[in-house]
């Protein structure tokens, strides 16, 4: 049979100070996978990426708010609707980052599969290469 593994990492940041989850991401850059950091405190997420930028993250928390902060690194963009979504996609390919990642999670998980179609048929049936990047939910 084929062997499974852990292939990333998910590290949320929720709050409870920096230094905790620097320490956490640390741990992470030890395992050697993969790392999502979601984390949408902007010095939070600068203190973790230092810890790991050799590892080459995705930094899953840029919106509309912060992404400006937050461009330079391969980007998990999330919105309250996709329309603002679609909105961020073009401020940032207009700022020259095209390493990105749609979130596209919504309230319940009907929400989250709807959005994830979408967003797909968007990108194929309509040719919208905006919608074309990977999602994460």
């Amino acid at each position: 049979g084929e062997r499974m593994f852990v292939e990333f990492l998910f590290c949320s940041y929720i709050g409870n100070g920096v230094d905790k989850y620097v320490e956490l991401v640390k741990k992470a850059v030890a395992a050697d996978r993969a790392i999502i950091l979601e984390c949408w405190d902007v010095e939070a997420a600068k203190a973790a990426l230092e810890v790991c930028k050799d590892t080459k993250p995705i930094l899953d928390g840029a919106t509309l708010e912060n992404w400006e902060a937050m461009n330079g690194v391969t980007l998990g963009l999330y919105a309250e609707n996709l329309s603002d979504l679609y909105d961020l996609v073009k401020k940032l390919e207009e700022a020259g980052n095209k390493n990105l990642v749609l979130d596209v999670t919504g309230k319940t998980a009907k929400e989250t599969l709807a959005n994830a179609v979408i967003v797909r048929r968007t990108a194929l049936k309509d040719g919208d290469r905006s919608f074309g990047y990977p999602s994460i939910s």
